[in-house]
């Protein structure tokens, strides 16, 4: 069994913004596999499907707490179905990373990621990361905040189901032949 969740905020004022592009992965994913919908699961403070890929179950995850808070949601799932924290893997947005471009690995830092943090804080570091890079030169003018916050260009979004897709296409390679096999930089 394994866990991926996509981190973003909840609520319409977030929907499609740079932060949310976890939600926009785990989405795309739930989709393409034709997963039931997601419903609300409060007992792990998110909404959550799944679906069965290569004779193993995988849970998909959307916190819906804030992005500070995403670790509630994780360790919650984790405890109630036993994860080792290999088979959490968590995919959420970089700023550092640019645009388009999708690095995959176990363990380190946070980098700032809010949510990476608040899970760290509650599950430890050896979980898998999924960063998709939103990074731009717009970053400079607007600040880290209102930089995650904001919603992509016109000519990001038209590039962004292609990056979505390629990922999908990652996770379900990892999930078939271990995601340490994966190409661990991309695009």
């Amino acid at each position: 069994m394994k866990l991926l969740v996509g981190l973003g905020n909840p609520g319409e004022k977030y929907k499609n913004t740079r932060h949310n592009v976890g939600f926009a992965a785990i989405e795309h994913l739930a989709s393409k596999q034709a997963a039931t919908p997601f419903v609300d699961e409060p007992k792990f403070f998110a909404q959550m499907t799944k679906f069965e890929y290569n004779g193993e179950q995988i849970l998909l995850q959307k916190p819906t707490t804030f992005m500070n808070d995403s670790g509630k949601a994780v360790l919650a799932a984790k405890q109630f179905y036993k994860l080792d924290n290999s088979d959490i893997w968590v995919i959420s947005d970089d700023f550092e990373i640019t645009f388009g471009r999708v690095r995959i690995r176990q363990g380190g830092s946070s980098g700032g990621q809010n949510g990476l943090s608040s899970i760290i804080e509650l599950i430890g570091k050896d979980f898998w990361r999924i960063r998709i890079g939103i990074g731009d030169e717009s970053i400079q003018t607007v600040g880290a905040h209102n930089f995650v916050l904001s919603k992509f260009s016109k000519n990001q979004e038209a590039d962004l189901s292609g990056i979505l897709s390629a990922t999908t296409d990652h996770i379900l390679e990892g999930i078939e032949a271990g995601i340490e096999h994966v190409s661990h930089n991309f695009l």
